[in-house]
Parts: C-alpha cells; sequence; structure tokens
C-alpha cells in the first residue's frame, strides 16, 4: 500500500475527510461509551449526525478543495454544526 504523495496535506485540508471521519466517530463513539462506562447516549441524534457526516463527506469529494487552512476549518465546523442541527431537528421528527 502506498500512500498519495501529499497525504498530509489532505489530511490536513480536506473537510470532505474530516466530516467522514467525524462521521464514523458519531456511530462509533456511543458504542464505546456504554461498553467502557455504561454510559447511554440518544442514538436516533447520533446515528442522524453520523450519517449527515458521511453523506457530506462523500458528496464533499466531488468540490475543489483548496485554500488556506482556516478556511477549510471554518467550513468543516459550518457544515457540522448544521448537520447537527438537521439531525436533531430529523431525531425528534422520528420520536
Amino acid at each position: 500500500m502506498k500512500l498519495i504523495s501529499d497525504a498530509r496535506r489532505v489530511l490536513i485540508l480536506s473537510y470532505s475527510l474530516w466530516a467522514q471521519i467525524l462521521g464514523l466517530a458519531a456511530l462509533i463513539l456511543p458504542e464505546l461509551a456504554f461498553a467502557i462506562w455504561g454510559i447511554e447516549t440518544d442514538p436516533y441524534t447520533l446515528w442522524w449526525i453520523g450519517v449527515g457526516l458521511l453523506v457530506f463527506g462523500i458528496l464533499g469529494r466531488l468540490v475543489v478543495q483548496t485554500g488556506p487552512a482556516i478556511v477549510n476549518a471554518l467550513r468543516i465546523a459550518a457544515v457540522t454544526a448544521l448537520i447537527l442541527c438537521l439531525s436533531i431537528l430529523a431525531a425528534r421528527a422520528q420520536a
């Protein structure tokens, strides 16, 4: 297995990659929290957050992701906040 030539830059700047990492974490971390500490979380909200971030990450691969790291960090934060809000609304509507 060989990494791409600019793997470090992609890891730092790619908001689609970070969306996929955060989406996977939203799906896995609640299970770990329950297994380790016995903490139960809201499965609907976290599922919607995870799926929303994964979908954004997949769609984000189609967008040119250039620019300063701070701009990409702000995009990640803004989209994560939007997906969080939409996920909470979707989970409440489903409950």
